[in-house]
């Protein structure tokens, strides 16, 4: 059948579907797949149904739990700060073998340093922006008003009771003991983008209010001031690597999300193709990645940083995605560096780490970007259902 035939009657069949439907407003999450998945639901699909079964299971253990989460709560205050500010220690910062006192802290890239699990600021942030994208997602395959009910919860605490709320800034985060300047370690902060995806999901409950969302707006208003202005925030925006490509998703969404559109797209404009370009050799290669002490890691976490650009670049209407740089790389020729090692053609030889081909098939399935995904969908089996069991916001 001829594919424009094929859509229409698609769109025709479905679109009063789609249209009485909560419309995903999203920034970072694929819209185009919530709604087909949303669809594939209504249709039966097996490995949906699974998947929306796996996160509805979730959420109610969510309310179940019925857990807040403050950065104030059990806390350790860090230097000048107060018990409302984000505290986190640098994670491969260690005693210093030749002073007495162990300080100033060294560095092993690399190596996670187990102190940094005794502040727990990274846990309380985590959890907050996880349990309320997962709600945000439930509450858009299921139009329960609970799971908005507890969104609202957890925001209030974290973000807005006087008491409990987090100051907007990341002034201490990563800090290095006993060296002074340090923190603003803004990489700490982005599953706030996810956090965001999960509000815009609710926008369209009666429960979700106006107040509700002026007041997580005025938040979010000081932090994204935070991140352009002041010393620590622009000094993240100019590290070459994933810290970078992070810090452009972030302060991308932050502007988006307080309807500043314009400035969002200047953003986007003026730093989406500068990541391209520092970060993707000719052979479109991480190169800033490869040279850590666990390279697989951070090329996973960059082409997430890239896809969540890429689906920013999207929504405001900036073409990134065939983007070259003057190597004549671009986003799309990471997935392809990385398909060889997904296939098993190659092995990683880039580091001592032992990846396997479907730890790097995992991170190509997982990219709404890569033509390959439906590739391993089909080939890969209960390896794709375990991928997408609780990540209903990719596409199949």
């Amino acid at each position: 059948m001829n594919k424009k035939i094929f859509l229409f009657l698609w769109l025709l069949f479905w679109a009063p579907v789609l249209l009485a439907t909560n419309y995903p407003n999203t920034f970072v999450t694929n819209v185009d797949a919530l709604l087909s998945n949303k669809v594939g639901i209504l249709n039966g699909n097996p490995v949906l149904l699974k998947a929306k079964a796996q996160l509805i299971a979730e959420v109610e253990k969510i309310l179940e739990k019925n857990e807040r989460y403050s950065v104030c709560y059990d806390k350790e205050v860090p230097f000048k700060g107060s018990i409302h500010d984000y505290y986190s220690l640098s994670r491969y910062a260690w005693p210093n073998p030749e002073t007495e006192t162990g300080l100033p802290y060294v560095g092993r890239d690399g190596e996670v340093n187990p102190e940094i699990y005794s502040l727990q600021d990274s846990y309380m942030l985590g959890s907050v922006c996880n349990e309320v994208y997962k709600l945000g997602l439930a509450y858009f395959y299921t139009e329960d008003e609970r799971y908005v009910n507890w969104i609202k919860e957890l925001i209030k605490v974290f973000f807005i009771e006087e008491a409990t709320r987090m100051n907007p800034n990341f002034e201490y985060a990563q800090v290095v003991k006993g060296k002074t300047n340090t923190g603003g370690a803004t990489i700490g902060a982005f599953p706030l983008v996810y956090l965001i995806d999960g509000i815009q999901l609710v926008q369209t409950s009666k429960n979700w209010e106006m107040t509700n969302q002026d007041e997580i707006e005025k938040w979010f208003e000081a932090f994204f001031d935070w991140m352009l202005n002041s010393e620590k925030g622009k000094n993240q925006g100019r590290a070459p690597n994933n810290i970078g490509t992070y810090y452009t998703v972030q302060v991308s969404t932050y502007a988006l999300f307080l309807k500043k559109y314009d400035i969002a797209k200047d953003i986007l404009l003026n730093q989406g193709k500068h990541r391209v370009d520092e970060q993707i050799n000719e052979f479109g290669e991480l190169s800033f990645e490869l040279k850590r002490g666990n390279p697989f890691e951070y090329v996973k976490f960059a082409v997430t940083s890239f896809d969540l650009l890429m689906n920013l670049s999207s929504v405001l209407g900036v073409d990134l995605i065939k983007y070259k740089n003057s190597k004549g790389t671009g986003v799309l020729d990471v997935h392809y560096w990385l398909l060889p090692y997904a296939l098993g053609d190659k092995k990683w030889d880039y580091s001592k780490e032992k990846v396997s081909k479907n730890q790097i098939a995992i991170v190509l399935l997982r990219s709404n970007l890569c033509e390959c995904s439906k590739y391993f969908y089909e080939q890969m089996g209960d390896l794709s259902c375990q991928v997408i069991l609780t990540q209903l916001f990719f596409k199949i």
